[in-house]
């Protein structure tokens, strides 16, 4: 099965641009309304981990009209994000980075990391990118942690 990818865009409170670009399976008349699904579970438990929207998404070449504008909370700092940190089905830990996280959601014992496994936005968040995107050999992936990084890369 060929493999898709999905992007996102999203504006900073300061203007500056962030992307996040996922593996996904391929959309095709068999799978599209469940694809569909999936993505817009995604893109929804990607908002809910943060303080912003995106300004406009690309699904296999289409459009998917997003937000008007930026950010308006002067926290949403693309300096700061969260690192999704993953096991793929290769064996190999992997990770992508979301932009301008909701700090809200960290772990009150370990303000390093979100708060994975108390049926919250997070674990809502675990399963969306477990259900929907692929790893770098198309295969699955397993969410493991999801740490706090700030400044730059």
């Amino acid at each position: 099965m060929a493999n898709g990818f999905d992007t996102m865009t999203f504006v900073d409170f300061g203007g500056e641009v962030s992307t996040l670009r996922v593996k996904s399976a391929e959309y095709t008349a068999a799978n599209f309304d469940a694809q569909a699904a999936l993505r817009g579970a995604f893109e929804s438990a990607v908002v809910n981990m943060t303080t912003i929207s995106p300004v406009n998404a690309w699904s296999y070449g289409n459009e998917v009209p997003g937000s008007e504008g930026g950010a308006a909370s002067p926290y949403a700092q693309r300096e700061m994000k969260w690192q999704i940190n993953y096991l793929d089905t290769d064996g190999k830990m992997r990770h992508f980075s979301i932009g301008c996280p909701k700090t809200s959601l960290l772990d009150p014992n370990n303000k390093k990391f979100a708060r994975i496994g108390d049926g919250s936005t997070v674990d809502n968040f675990v399963a969306a990118v477990e259900a929907y995107i692929l790893g770098a050999n198309g295969g699955g992936v397993d969410v493991k942690t999801i740490e706090l990084k700030r400044g730059g890369k």
